[in-house]
């Protein structure tokens, strides 16, 4: 996978970080209103940059475009949908395995911050509820050492 095709979306999101929206086909739209089977494939693409390059590629833009993605995320079918669609063409994969390539770039502070997240989705929200941040990305040069030290420890599996 080239590095511009998970930039420019990552990109595109920051820009319009304020007004929440995604231009298709010369329309607006918000970014609350779109379906698990496109926020999906957006959250795989910009989880697959770091998954693919491995942890010494870590790009906070991609983080921040994330939490931008998921943080509109407001009910718990509608996040679990997401993760079902966490692929490069929003086909059905496992939940779960989704879930673990977002924890996968995560530190421990981020994690606590993301499981309060879910949590919250548990709790009936619907789509006028404010918005929750997802997490708040740390700084990316002190988790890539803590990602890099993980992943040289050999204690943990998934890390690149």
């Amino acid at each position: 996978m080239q590095f511009i095709e998970t930039e420019a979306p990552a990109n595109y999101l920051i820009v319009h970080e304020k007004d929440r929206i995604i231009r298709v086909r010369k329309q607006d739209v918000p970014l609350s209103v779109l379906p698990p089977e496109t926020i999906g494939p957006m959250v795989y693409l910009l989880t697959e940059g770091v998954i693919a390059r491995g942890i010494g590629s870590f790009n906070e833009k991609q983080e921040k475009a994330l939490v931008i993605l998921l943080s509109e995320v407001r009910r718990w079918r509608q996040f679990i949908e997401v993760l079902e669609h966490c692929s490069l063409d929003g086909t059905k994969v496992k939940a779960m395995a989704s879930l673990e390539r977002i924890n996968a770039l995560l530190n421990g502070h981020e994690q606590d911050q993301f499981n309060r997240f879910i949590d919250s989705l548990a709790v009936n929200q619907t789509s006028d509820s404010p918005a929750r941040l997802a997490w708040n990305p740390s700084n990316a040069w002190r988790k890539e050492k803590v990602l890099m030290a993980a992943q040289n420890s050999g204690l943990f599996d998934g890390l690149a």
